[in-house]
């Protein structure tokens, strides 16, 4: 049998906008299983599913809606979302809908001026003290939070807008909660309050827009805010608008109240007029799926290709194949055929969400280096056949005066990632070098030059611009002591930069063992770290100190090697430090304690020339990508000299 399933970005006036949902017509429910085996497939927040009713029955159908973990009571973004299709899909002629569902019944009608109107139920919380699981996974809970017994979530109130922007929890903490989410709120700036979602352990990690939290929202903010029509936003990092009305007879009505929103959403799908028609098997069992996609353009419509990529569903799923699609070229865009692609600690951490802001699925893959196949009308610097490269950024505002500048990585709107980015124009979400192929705008793409060999080169693009930008931004040269604490992918860099510069260097290591290797890098000295002798008689000896490690380590045995006036310079660690930075060994010497991101176009550029006139080039180890978890593993150990590069046959010919 075949059933048609659609998506939907709903609370978005804009595609690739709000939360997308899965919509599945049934004429008859399916095996629990199997809804909830289509749901993981679909690997969204929420898929619905309904089956049409009896006319004579109080309802028009009776819906569902699963999240890639379990069966929820309730969703509202996916509710609206199946309103959508039954209206505009279907033939519905009727100017509303009736749902029966486990939590009641849900009505949707359409208004005059396009925007869709659900009525949920007002759901009842009780105030009590923060339990102790959130207050370990968010840093900034309060004392109280309200805990909703029927929708088995709990909400806290934050002090501002900022608050719960800034708000990172601890998703592997809050997994303890199991099927219960967390809803922080707070006043808004521009609009009545903002939220955000979350509920990892229902397959979740943050939902973009979640229309049910909104049945706890909108009586809550109503009765502090002393209204009953209200402007929501959720604030999370594809954002969505609600229009909220609590609807009641009196305040609280024992009538049972509701609370409303009119929310507007997008007229379009993720893909103009695109489906996905799923080949199930006769029966109750449920066996393997084959999806044919099928696109119809409308006019102005851009086609993607389908491209074959490796991609993380989750914190705890590991890397996997996953197909994804990349955009058709504009004007300045160039279609590249990925050859290699280095393999970052960053991608690890994107991969298993250790900051807190993944966007599942992620393909990770910023050391990029391929083919030009087809380029832009617009573009000039390239051709086809010409080898190129893409490093950790595809984009940026371009105007402001750090892009003018060419200093791009810093730019005042925030750079836009080669993966996890949110694309300027489309706003879909990027995806990075663990794939087939890539297409990025002319600006941000580097010619790797001949001489340099493209096996080694795709680490220059991170590991080497890394460290090769402050080295060159500090003025290092012949004459200067330069320390290097760390000796795994970018510091085994950062020693041959500083050395073609003409520095005197030394290589700080926790390890007797790594002395020899260090040596054979071209240090000229090794001082192991944990051997008190030798790091007394370092003390107040460096110019600088470029330190490339990525994990938490005490930084303040290191100060006291510089010299007055001294530059200690974080490349590796993007965390608080542990333990405190003791501000006397800066104060009393006039030390500096700089950091530095990647370098811009130019200096990327400039990276690449200059290891081509030195010969220098990364030490890597190619890697077959069905073996990128094994990697991940190897390299949170060190076990790597000092690279990963994936070489991308091996996902070509899967």
């Amino acid at each position: 049998m075949t059933y048609p399933i659609y998506q939907v970005d709903a609370f978005t006036d804009r595609v690739f906008g709000g939360n997308p949902a899965a919509v599945m017509p049934l004429d008859e429910w399916l095996p629990d299983a199997t809804m909830l085996a289509l749901a993981v497939e679909n690997n969204l927040s929420e898929t619905a599913f309904f089956v049409p009713l009896p006319e004579q029955d109080d309802a028009d159908f009776h819906i569902r809606w699963f999240t890639p973990g379990i069966e929820v009571p309730l969703c509202g973004h996916a509710t609206l979302a199946s309103a959508w299709i039954i209206f505009n899909k279907l033939g519905w002629h009727k100017d509303s809908i009736r749902f029966a569902s486990k939590s009641g019944p849900l009505g949707v009608r359409q208004n005059s001026d396009g925007w869709l109107v659900l009525d949920f139920p007002n759901l009842a919380f009780e105030q009590q003290a923060t339990p102790t699981v959130i207050r370990d996974a968010l840093e900034s809970a309060p004392d109280t939070a309200y805990f909703v017994p029927n929708d088995t979530n709990y909400m806290i109130v934050l002090d501002s807008e900022t608050a719960v922007r800034a708000a990172q929890p601890d998703l592997r903490k809050l997994k303890q909660l199991g099927n219960q989410g967390l809803i922080v709120t707070a006043k808004g700036d521009n609009c009545d309050f903002v939220s955000r979602y979350f509920a990892p352990g229902a397959g979740i990690d943050e939902d973009p827009v979640t229309g049910s939290i909104h049945s706890v929202l909108v009586p809550y903010w109503a009765e502090q805010l002393g209204k009953t029509k209200l402007d929501a936003r959720q604030v999370s990092k594809r954002g969505g608008v609600l229009r909220c009305e609590l609807q009641a007879t009196g305040w609280p009505s024992p009538g049972r109240p509701r609370s409303s929103w009119k929310v507007r959403f997008s007229s379009k799908r993720r893909w103009p007029d695109a489906s996905y028609i799923m080949a199930m098997p006769e029966g109750d069992r449920f066996g393997a799926i084959r999806s044919i996609f099928r696109f119809i353009p409308e006019k102005g419509a851009q086609l993607m290709t389908a491209t074959k990529a490796y991609a993380a569903q989750s914190s705890t799923s590991g890397m996997a194949p996953h197909d994804i699609d990349r955009r058709s070229l504009r004007n300045d865009d160039i279609a590249i055929e990925i050859d290699y692609c280095g393999v970052c600690h960053t991608d690890i951490h994107f991969a298993q969400n250790d900051w807190g802001v993944t966007q599942y699925p992620v393909v990770p893959g910023h050391e990029i280096v391929g083919r030009v196949t087809a380029v832009g009308p617009g573009v000039k610097a390239y051709q086809e056949g010409d080898v190129v490269g893409v490093g950790c950024m595809v984009d940026s505002c371009r105007t402001c005066s750090a892009c003018e500048a060419g200093l791009e990585q810093y730019c005042s709107e925030g750079m836009t990632g080669t993966y996890n980015g949110e694309d300027r124009q489309d706003h879909s979400i990027t995806f990075g070098g663990y794939s087939e192929r890539i297409v990025v705008s002319e600006r941000f793409v580097v010619r790797i030059p001949d001489k340099l060999d493209i096996t080694k080169a795709a680490p220059l693009l991170c590991a080497g611009i890394t460290t090769y930008s402050p080295l060159r931004h500090y003025g290092v040269k012949p004459g200067h002591k330069v320390g290097v604490i760390g000796m795994g992918g970018l510091g085994h860099m950062g020693v041959k930069f500083a050395k073609a510069l003409g520095a005197e260097v030394t290589i700080f290591t926790r390890s007797e063992s790594k002395v020899g290797e260090a040596k054979k890098q071209g240090a000229d000295y090794v001082v192991v770290s944990t051997d008190e002798d030798q790091m007394a008689a370092a003390a107040e000896t460096f110019d600088f100190m470029l330190d490339t490690v990525p994990v938490q380590h005490d930084i303040n045995p290191y100060l006291n090697c510089l010299s007055y006036d001294g530059t200690h310079i974080m490349v590796g660690l993007l965390e608080p430090l542990e333990p405190a930075l003791q501000t006397g060994a800066l104060v009393f010497k006039r030390r500096v304690l700089a950091g530095s991101l990647i370098g811009g176009m130019p200096e990327t550029q400039e990276v690449l020339d200059f290891c081509a006139e030195h010969d220098i080039s990364c030490d890597v180890e190619m890697l077959d990508i069905h073996n990128i978890n094994d990697a991940y593993e190897r390299m949170k150990k060190g076990d790597v000299k000092y690279r990963f590069v994936i070489d991308m046959a091996t996902l070509k010919d899967s």
